[in-house]
């Protein structure tokens, strides 16, 4: 049918390890005859150990276990991590984030159209900031502050170094 069009989400949650493979299927009828067609979508591996991608929701990583990932999060999206070791990867974009009792050992963090929230205690990782930060309870990090970073703050925190180039005094 020329012309139409649909539109919807969907959020698969708590996915046990595998492949899980998505598509949408057109139904219609064609005279009296009901009909239906696919177009396939892709293929998700989920191995419960790594993410890479674009978020589609707003979500929260709690994962006690290592983890690798690698996230933009754009727009109105947010993206909180909660409890979770983050071995390597990188979390950037303008969207919001927010570390709440998170280790993010080698995780490169790059967000510069929002500040990230602090709600917890934090170790480790590379972070890169554009925007006011107010960094609270952050340790054994290291930090660069770029331009527009400027009346950014540190409380409770330790062990940070800064990037080269940025002119950080801790």
């Amino acid at each position: 049918m020329a012309g139409s069009s649909f539109s919807g989400t969907y959020n698969d949650a708590d996915l046990a390890p595998g492949t899980y493979s998505y598509a949408v299927v057109r139904h219609y009828l064609e005279g009296d005859e009901e009909k239906s067609s696919s177009l396939p979508l892709g293929t998700a591996t989920i191995t419960g150990n790594s993410a890479a991608g674009t978020l589609l929701f707003d979500e929260t990583i709690s994962a006690p276990d290592p983890v690798t990932l690698t996230i933009a999060v754009t727009g109105e999206r947010a993206l909180k991590v909660d409890g979770a070791t983050v071995a390597s990867g990188s979390l950037f974009g303008t969207g919001s984030l927010e570390l709440k009792d998170a280790n993010l050992g080698g995780t490169s963090v790059s967000f510069s159209a929002k500040p990230v929230v602090f709600s917890g205690a934090v170790t480790g990782g590379s972070y890169f900031f554009a925007h006011p930060q107010d960094i609270a309870s952050l340790s054994n990090a290291s930090v660069r502050l770029l331009a527009g970073s400027g009346l950014s703050s540190f409380s409770g925190c330790q062990g940070l170094r800064h990037r080269d180039g940025c002119g950080c005094k801790f």
